[in-house]
């Protein structure tokens, strides 16, 4: 019996641990571990935000670390990390991100000669100040086997000199959405009655970015959504509503829904006019969803959105946000449909990619 450990290090990663759980499970020989590591002050979501989703999943193993200095977090998930992987003995290794807990197990990977996978590997923002961009370079260049969505991110590996590791798989995410269709649906109707809205008449907020959530750029980027004098759907969760309490900052008419589960946040992007975010999880989303995204950030790893001119960024700027809200309108001959993949067999696929080499 052959060992595949998955690590989740990000909540949101929980769905698509969730569709590579049900592939394995097809399989009599391959067994499927689950390790969390969490640092809860940095989640900006609950455990009930995924209420329905992964109830069922056994994880071995919950790590929870809180360290303000990058070395002593860094150094305390590779202790706990290590007599995990001690305890467990996988015989294969798969990412879901690259932040620092992935970079911390992909290190000890490489130390004890497990194989790596990363998926969504080959995403660049090529900003090489960000963290989480050198984080992604050293994860992909440590692991055996790379799991790309797009002919873009492959693109982004090539030329860094990798090759024969690449596979071109799709979204999970997308996968998921197609198998949730109908659940979505159903979650808009109701939500929409709830709220009084209607479908394509509000633009639909999601602020994340820590550093949106400073007093300066909050304020800004509220006020931008405030001067587009469109309905405005702010999704709102405890630390942005510190936030904006703390520093006193008017919200206008801004209508605030609580961020209270995936299938909502799902259900509001697909009915809104427009998306505005900062987390690249929604960027890709919008897409998904055909909607034009204004992004409050200067750098995206989804270049490919970007090229297709589905996706402007605007970063903290008051007139930018207000002006794209208002005019940004994306052509319809440059959508591509397919440019995630077709979102069906993503998490079959990556198994079986990763049975060849056990």
């Amino acid at each position: 019996m052959k060992i595949i450990l998955s690590i989740l290090s990000q909540r949101l990663h929980l769905m698509k641990v969730v569709l590579i759980d049900r592939s394995v499970k097809k399989r009599a020989d391959l067994e499927h571990r689950i390790v969390r590591i969490e640092q809860p002050s940095r989640e900006t979501r609950n455990e009930s935000y995924f209420k329905g989703l992964g109830e069922d999943l056994k994880v071995s193993k919950i790590i929870s670390v809180e360290k303000e200095s990058t070395a002593l977090l860094l150094s305390e998930i590779m202790i706990d990390a290590e007599s995990v992987l001690e305890m467990i003995k996988p015989d294969f290794i798969l990412l879901y991100g690259s932040d620092l807990a992935a970079l911390a197990v992909a290190l000890l990977a490489v130390q004890k000669k497990i194989p790596l996978g990363h998926i969504n590997a080959g995403l660049r923002n090529f900003d090489k100040s960000s963290p989480g961009e050198i984080n992604s370079i050293l994860v992909d260049h440590m692991s055996q086997l790379l799991f790309c969505s797009t002919s873009t991110t492959v693109d982004n590996l090539v030329n860094e000199g990798i090759t024969s590791e690449i596979r071109v798989v799709g979204d999970l995410i997308l996968e998921m959405l197609k198998m949730k269709r109908d659940e979505i649906s159903q979650k808009a109707y109701g939500l929409l009655k709830e709220h009084d809205l209607k479908p394509e008449e509000y633009v639909l907020a999601d602020i994340r970015f820590r550093k949106n959530l400073f007093p300066g750029r909050l304020s800004k980027i509220l006020s931008g959504l405030i001067s587009s004098n469109k309905k405005i759907v702010l999704l709102t969760y405890k630390r942005l509503n510190k936030a904006i309490k703390k520093n006193g900052i008017d919200i206008g008419k801004i209508k605030c829904v609580e961020d209270s589960s995936y299938l909502d946040t799902f259900a509001l992007i697909s009915n809104a006019e427009k998306v505005v975010c900062d987390s690249e999880s929604m960027e890709r989303e919008g897409y998904f969803y055909k909607k034009p995204t204004v992004v409050l950030r200067n750098t995206t790893v989804w270049n490919e959105i970007l090229t297709n001119k589905w996706m402007t960024l605007v970063d903290s700027d008051k007139e930018r946000i207000r002006n794209s809200i208002i005019d940004f309108s994306p052509s319809e001959s440059s959508y591509r449909a397919n440019l995630f993949g077709t979102g069906f067999n993503v998490a079959d696929d990556i198994v079986e990619e990763i049975y060849k080499i056990l």
